[in-house]
């Protein structure tokens, strides 16, 4: 792979931001095939992810389809859609690594200082259970501290808990155990939670749970605030929606 040509690529699409979202795209691919346990992702869904996740970011998906499937072959076609090439897209990694390594001081996510960073609201927190306001306050704290990681973990933690909370004050709490008197997984309690908030609600708190388990179940995703706050935005209106009187 030539420098050259990945620098001018980079330069053309305003450099950090949109490698990002490259990089966004081959975990929505990841995501699709190894966690939810596909064959191959088809461009749509992972078009319906991008855009979600990025809903404040110009959507320039189709280029960086473009490029990833025809220029650097790190997404291929196959007969039913798309499958990711790993070692491709470590080079393309590698490659970028080493073009930003002398302006990354300079170009890097500024600290952003706490009034820019979304948090759960003391209005939100007023709606819910003790220990589901006990996560979310460390919640904020960790976002406040910029601690990525701990912040999604703590999202995906904070996100059945809540539900569970929810069929209990309903009394319905056996709605959401199996036979052996378990709980039921995070996407099934998703499930069980759909009629409780409004579809819109419902599709983006699914769709943005991949990036919760994408800290969990991918150990080369490195979460920045740009991957933060759609996650955070998407939790807290979701508990607002849940909870409400």
């Amino acid at each position: 792979m030539k420098n050259n040509n990945l620098n001018k690529f980079i330069d053309s699409i305003d450099g950090f931001s949109n490698f990002q979202k490259i990089e966004q795209i081959v975990w929505f691919v990841f995501f699709k095939i190894e966690i939810e346990k596909n064959d191959y992702v088809n461009k749509g869904d992972v078009r319906s992810l991008f855009t979600t996740a990025w809903i404040n970011e110009p959507n320039n998906f189709d280029q960086l389809w473009g490029y990833l499937v025809k220029k650097k072959k790190i997404l291929v076609k196959q007969d039913r859609g798309f499958v990711l090439n790993r070692e491709k897209y470590k080079e393309l990694r590698g490659s970028y690594s080493q073009l930003t390594t002398k302006s990354s001081t300079k170009k890097r996510l500024k600290k952003s200082g706490k009034g820019n960073i979304v948090t759960i609201p003391s209005a939100v927190l007023k709606l819910l259970p003790k220990d589901v306001v006990q996560h979310c306050n460390e919640l904020n704290e960790n976002l406040e501290a910029e601690n990525w990681i701990s912040s999604m973990l703590l999202m995906r933690k904070i996100l059945p808990l809540a539900i569970i909370r929810k069929f209990q004050i309903d009394k319905k709490e056996s709605n959401i155990k199996d036979s052996n008197n378990e709980y039921l997984s995070t996407e099934k309690l998703l499930k069980k939670s759909q009629n409780l908030v409004e579809p819109r609600i419902y599709k983006e708190i699914k769709e943005i749970k991949l990036l919760y388990d994408g800290v969990q179940h991918l150990f080369t995703f490195s979460p920045r605030q740009t991957d933060i706050s759609p996650a955070i935005i998407r939790l807290r209106v979701f508990l607002e929606g849940l909870f409400k009187k």
